[in-house]
């Protein structure tokens, strides 16, 4: 009778724990659609909703880097709208990204009930491995540019006028982590400039200007 009596409390705790679960991992019918698309700078994750509650939900972006893994969260939105479709967009801008997975985790305001949407893998084109983290004057007409890099390797350099004339190329060494770089327009013409910084078949560019230098007007008597 007791052993009976185990087995039915094993057997009720079963479906109690299989129902948890199942609510758990719910699919979220609001998410009509999720995609992901790489825009060379990261991978921009997009969701279509309807029906949203004038109360808010909130969106969690997840990502993992297999579909076997657990999935980490990323970014966090709070969403409202009078109902209807309603379109939602998040920039994944971690470096050194291959391949991903992204699903969109729901969680109802009122109730903290959790929900998923279907999980949408996406292979990069192109590696973005490093960024441009700061860019400062540091003299008249010289600049330094802050990289942060998730590689070692070779950082190509390429300095242009606005007319497209290259007057300035160097290959430097980049280091896994924070790098600094100079751009010197000391010895350029007065004008605009655009800058390529190159790693692999990724590049950032950024635009530069040296200005003429006034001279004061000054009253003379011949």
């Amino acid at each position: 009778m007791k052993n009976n009596r185990q087995l039915l409390q094993s057997f009720f705790s079963l479906i109690i724990a299989v129902f948890f679960s199942t609510a758990l991992i719910a699919q979220n019918d609001n998410i009509l659609s999720v995609d992901a698309m790489d825009f060379g700078a990261g991978i921009v994750v997009m969701w279509e909703t309807v029906d949203v509650p004038n109360d808010g939900e909130t969106f969690v972006i997840e990502r993992a880097t297999d579909q076997s893994t657990d999935f980490e969260k990323v970014g966090e939105l709070e969403a409202s709208s009078m109902g209807g479709r309603s379109q939602f967009t998040f920039e994944d801008r971690e470096l050194g990204l291959k391949k991903a997975f992204y699903r969109i985790k729901t969680i109802k305001s009122n109730d903290g009930i959790e929900s998923y949407s279907e999980v949408i893998p996406i292979v990069k084109d192109v590696l973005n491995n490093f960024m441009i983290q700061e860019t400062e004057k540091i003299g008249e007409h010289q600049y330094r540019v802050s990289v942060v890099s998730v590689v070692d390797g070779e950082l190509k350099f390429q300095l242009a006028t606005n007319m497209g004339d290259i007057v300035n190329k160097q290959v430097y060494s980049m280091a896994k982590g924070e790098n600094d770089f100079m751009v010197d327009l000391e010895v350029e013409a007065d004008g605009s400039y655009v800058a390529s910084f190159q790693n692999g078949s990724y590049t950032i560019t950024k635009n530069f200007s040296k200005q003429a230098t006034q001279e004061d007007n000054v009253a003379r008597k011949d």
